[in-house]
């Protein structure tokens, strides 16, 4: 990414964008957020947010830096197939939201686990399913899987 930079006044800022405007660009295109760039090279978020604001570059939003794998958010924008409204319908049938987090998690037993890895495939063009085991009161073992759709798109 090519940042460029009009030096406005002499302020500590301003120098450092000048000198780390390279690393700048680098270490957001590598996935660091502006806070951790402003921390690591001690330059105050606001003028890291105007360099980019001034290059018309969009800064990304918080919940975009902790995503892992690529999400096809725009999946069941338009249902024109069986395959998506049977997906939806499971959802709603087994999944769970929590908003506070945008999440929603889909948990079965793991011997029914074939039906994430589909999902998975198609949301996220890989398998990422998770597995874990939980016990209960009479201390017998149940194994699950899991999988988990992280997203803020409505």
């Amino acid at each position: 990414m090519q940042l460029i930079y009009t030096k406005k006044t002499n302020c500590l800022s301003s120098i450092l964008i000048e000198r780390h405007l390279n690393e700048i660009g680098v270490l957001y295109e590598q996935g660091s957020s502006l806070a951790k760039i402003s921390n690591k090279l001690s330059i105050e978020y606001q003028a890291l947010k105007k360099l980019f604001k001034d290059n018309n570059i969009k800064v990304r939003k918080g919940y975009d830096y902790s995503r892992k794998y690529n999400l096809n958010e725009n999946f069941f924008d338009k249902i024109d197939s069986e395959e998506k409204a049977y997906m939806l319908g499971f959802i709603y049938a087994d999944g769970n939201n929590l908003f506070k987090i945008n999440r929603i998690s889909i948990q079965l037993a793991k011997k029914d686990e074939d039906i994430l890895i589909k999902f998975s495939k198609l949301l996220y063009n890989e398998n990422i399913v998770k597995y874990t085991s939980k016990k209960n009161s009479k201390g017998n073992v149940f194994n699950y899987a899991y999988l988990n759709l992280f997203s803020r798109h409505e």
